[in-house]
């Protein structure tokens, strides 16, 4: 388990398989039978211990995706978010929103809009999902690494009759906690997995779905999580962060 995680969800017991054994794959697109991310059981009915449910990557890259040219801000702004939430018409839309919805959630400096943020995020939200984004707020100032580059895949998910359209978002995006670092500009770096599936409302996309785990404890992979979480790069397209 990561330092970051061993700290921040306070002696929780949660299963990165990721880090331990690999993270499994998710092979073809999930369907509207199933709600998408979900696997293993379902989170506890107790308050006091959140269940976190298996981790599985999404096997490939659905065909068709964009490159996208554009810088992502590592702290976007409040409009910056609502904007990104307004694009409901293509999967590059879902995209980019994933994107930009992760940098504001994981933002916790000065003058974050974490609040709009949070306001794209359904009640409903898993709770190993929300377990994660409520533990956030205890780390000032960590947030995704500016000038850094992730990794991204997904998959349109066929929706069931009446339902919502809706896309499976993977990204893997370098992580610094200061607080968790050696000292002043020596933040503690590491990179996270976060499969995300964002669902169009008459209001824009919304957060439906959140999984989050290790892709390395460090700042450089080892060759075992580079092929374990990341397939050495193979089938994953890049973007870069502002």
């Amino acid at each position: 388990m990561r330092p970051r995680h061993a700290v921040r969800l306070l002696g929780a017991v949660l299963a990165l398989v990721v880090l331990a054994t690999g993270c499994s794959d998710r092979d073809g697109a999930s369907t509207g039978s199933e709600p998408a991310g979900a696997s293993g059981q379902p989170a506890s009915d107790d308050p006091g211990e959140v269940e976190v449910r298996d981790f599985e990557k999404l096997a490939r890259d659905q065909p068709g995706g964009v490159e996208h040219r554009e810088a992502f801000p590592a702290e976007p702004t409040a409009d910056e978010l609502t904007e990104a939430a307004r694009d409901t018409g293509s999967r590059t839309g879902a995209e980019r929103f994933a994107i930009v919805l992760l940098h504001g959630l994981e933002d916790q400096t000065a003058g974050t809009a974490r609040d709009t943020a949070e306001d794209l995020v359904a009640a409903d939200l898993p709770a190993d999902g929300r377990f994660y984004l409520d533990n956030l707020r205890s780390w000032k100032d960590s947030r995704v690494v500016p000038g850094s580059r992730g990794w991204l895949r997904s998959q349109e998910i066929e929706p069931a009759d009446g339902a919502s359209r809706s896309v499976l978002v993977q990204l893997v995006e370098k992580l610094e906690v200061p607080a968790l670092g050696d000292g002043p500009g020596e933040p503690f770096v590491s990179w996270g997995s976060f499969l995300m599936t964002v669902t169009a409302t008459a209001d824009g996309w919304m957060l439906t779905d959140l999984q989050e785990a290790g892709a390395s404890e460090y700042e450089t992979f080892s060759p075992y999580m580079w092929e374990a979480a990341l397939d050495s790069g193979k089938g994953w397209r890049r973007f870069r962060v502002g």
